[in-house]
């Protein structure tokens, strides 16, 4: 690893570089999985609001809107 490489001298610094290694790697795959479970849940209503046909005539909603009523 390269943190054995930096601090082979000293074994203190050596454990609390790989600590902080794994702590950002943590880290890091919990903000990840929050932003994607975020971006899932924003897609899945654009997703809903362009599928809906309240009028149940086979043709989305949003396809609809310019249409004179």
């Amino acid at each position: 690893m390269i943190t054995e490489l930096a601090y082979e001298t000293d074994e203190s610094l050596l454990e609390s570089a790989k600590v902080a290694v794994l702590s950002a790697s943590v880290l890091a795959a919990l903000l990840g999985a929050g932003a994607l479970r975020f971006r899932n849940r924003h897609y899945r209503e654009v997703y809903a609001r362009e599928e809906a046909d309240a009028d149940g005539d086979g043709i989305p909603d949003v396809y609809e809107q310019g249409e004179a009523r």
